[in-house]
C-alpha cells in the first residue's frame, strides 16, 4: 500500500517553501535593481561622452541645457544637441525641418523612472549648462561656458538622473541653485570655502508644502513641478551622475556637496545677481 503525506509533513514542506521564498525574493529584487542601476550608469556614461564629443567640435564650449521657445518650435534641448554624436533615442522633425529630441527613449530613459512616458529622465547641471528658455531679448541670454574654465572637472557633475515631475512635463536640467542644495555654504574673508553642504544637510531637500524634492512626485499639481529639477535617489538611496571629465558613478544621499560638485566658480553666475541672500559671500 502506498504511503501518503501526512498533514504535518505537508505543512512542513509548505513552511520550508515559504521560508525559501522569503529569503530569495528580496535577493531577486535586489539583483533586478542592481541590473537597472548598471544600465542607468551606462546610459549616463554614454550621455557625457556625447557632451564631450560636442565640446570638441565647438572649441571647448559646453552646450546649453535648452534654448529657444516651444511656441515657435525653436526650442532645442541638449538631447537633440548631442544626438549626432550618440545617435540614440527618439527624434522627430519639427515644422521648421529641424531635428528635435526630448530625452524620452533609448539611453535617455532611466530604467527605474516611475513614468516612462515622461521625458527628460536625465538632466544637465544648469550651473554648467545654462538654460535659456524663451529669453525676452538677447540681453536675457545666459552665456555659454568653456569647459576649460571649470575648476576640477573630475568633481563637477554634468549629468544626473532626475525625479518624476508632478506635471506631465519635466526639465532638461537639474537645478544647481544654491538654495536647493545647502543652507551652510559660506566663504571666509579671503573667499575660501569654509562650509559646504549637500541637499540641505539631510541628503534630501524638503519643501514647505509637505513633500521632498529629491523623491519622485506624483499627481499633476503645478506646486510639484520642482521635483523634475532635482536629482533622484531611487537606487537604494543612491543617485547616478556623470562628471565633466567623462566618468560616471553612483553617489549616496548626502555625499554630493554643492560647492564642490555642482557650483561653477568662474565666469558669469546668475545667482549672484539674484535676490538670494547668499549674494554677499
Amino acid at each position: 500500500m502506498k504511503r501518503a503525506f501526512t498533514l504535518i509533513e505537508l505543512l512542513v514542506v509548505i513552511a520550508i517553501i515559504a521560508i525559501l521564498a522569503a529569503i530569495l525574493f528580496p535577493v531577486f529584487a535586489q539583483a533586478k535593481n542592481a541590473a537597472k542601476k548598471t544600465q542607468s550608469l551606462s546610459n549616463s556614461k554614454n550621455q557625457i561622452t556625447g557632451v564631450i564629443m560636442y565640446t570638441g567640435d565647438t572649441d571647448d564650449v559646453l552646450p546649453f541645457s535648452e534654448a529657444g521657445c516651444d511656441n515657435d518650435e525653436s526650442q532645442v534641448q541638449w538631447y537633440a544637441t548631442v544626438h549626432p554624436y550618440i545617435k540614440n533615442g527618439k527624434t522627430e522633425t519639427n515644422s521648421r525641418g529641424e531635428l528635435r529630441a526630448y530625452g524620452n527613449d533609448g539611453i535617455f530613459r532611466d530604467p527605474s523612472h516611475p513614468d516612462p512616458k515622461q521625458g527628460q529622465h536625465y538632466g544637465l547641471n544648469r550651473e554648467l549648462f545654462p538654460a535659456n528658455y524663451c529669453p525676452a531679448s538677447a540681453a536675457d541670454i545666459t552665456p555659454s561656458i568653456s569647459a576649460s574654465a571649470v575648476e576640477a572637472p573630475a568633481d563637477k557633475i554634468a549629468v544626473g538622473i532626475k525625479n518624476k515631475n508632478g506635471p506631465f512635463w519635466s526639465y532638461p536640467y537639474f537645478s544647481g541653485d544654491e538654495w536647493m542644495w545647502t543652507a551652510r555654504f559660506k566663504r571666509d574673508g579671503s573667499g575660501n570655502v569654509i562650509s559646504d553642504g549637500s541637499e540641505i544637510q539631510s541628503g534630501l531637500a524638503p519643501r514647505d508644502w509637505g513633500y521632498v524634492m529629491n523623491k519622485d512626485c506624483s499627481g499633476d499639481s503645478q506646486s510639484m513641478e520642482e521635483c523634475g529639477a532635482a536629482l533622484s535617489y531611487r537606487y537604494n538611496g543612491q543617485t547616478i551622475v556623470s562628471y565633466l571629465d567623462g566618468h560616471a558613478a553612483s553617489a549616496g544621499k548626502g555625499r554630493l556637496q554643492w560647492f564642490k560638485n555642482v557650483a561653477h566658480n568662474s565666469g558669469y553666475r546668475w545667482w549672484k545677481e539674484s535676490w538670494y541672500p547668499y549674494n554677499g559671500y
